[in-house]
């Protein structure tokens, strides 16, 4: 005859500690981030999810923020010194999927839209995807959208040269070269006028 503990005790301890586990991931929107519910969710289901997740993200990183802000006042004050330091949380934690974006616009490029504009638009979009950096991305940016870079192109440059509207030199002055011997004078293709 042997004597052992009932185990029922621990079945509802750990019953207990599921139950609190499963408050927590609903309470803070992580069930879809753990994948922990074993119930299937629509796309729109774990997006609103995201959502929700992303916005309670947000509020705790300005509330971090603005607490560190105070604790540095205060320390500052207490030293009698100004306060220079700058706090800046992120407060964008929404998560993308990064290859069904990129499909998306990959379609879109290739739906046979004949637009530049549009065309421009797409590439800027997979430009920000692709790179983390928005310093980068803001460069980018710029030469695409012609902010930056108003050089004419080499088509346009020897249309004006051979129409004798630019001589060589002042092409060569554009693009920051020197000059050479013999590129002041007009080039001015021959054209047979009816006399």
């Amino acid at each position: 005859y042997l004597l052992q503990p009932s185990g029922t005790n621990l079945d509802a301890i750990r019953n207990c500690i599921t139950d609190e586990v499963e408050a927590i991931n609903r309470m803070a929107h992580m069930g879809a981030v753990r994948a922990t519910e074993a119930q299937t969710k629509s796309g729109v289901a774990l997006q609103t999810e995201f959502q929700l997740l992303n916005a309670r993200l947000s509020e705790k990183a300005a509330l971090l923020e603005l607490a560190e802000e105070q604790i540095w006042d205060i320390f500052f004050r207490w030293q009698g010194v100004e306060n220079q330091v700058l706090t800046d949380y992120n407060n964008d934690f929404d998560l993308h999927d990064l290859s069904e974006e990129l499909q998306f616009l990959q379609m879109a490029r290739a739906s046979g839209v004949s637009s530049s504009a549009f065309m421009n638009g797409i590439d800027k979009q997979i430009i920000r995807l692709a790179l983390d950096d928005d310093d980068v991305t803001i460069a980018i940016d710029e030469v695409m959208s012609g902010v930056v870079d108003k050089t004419p192109t080499k088509e346009i440059f020897g249309y004006h040269i051979d129409g004798g509207v630019v001589t060589k030199n002042e092409v060569r002055s554009q693009l920051g070269l020197s000059p050479t011997e013999g590129g002041d004078e007009l080039t001015a293709l021959e054209v047979d006028n009816a006399e």
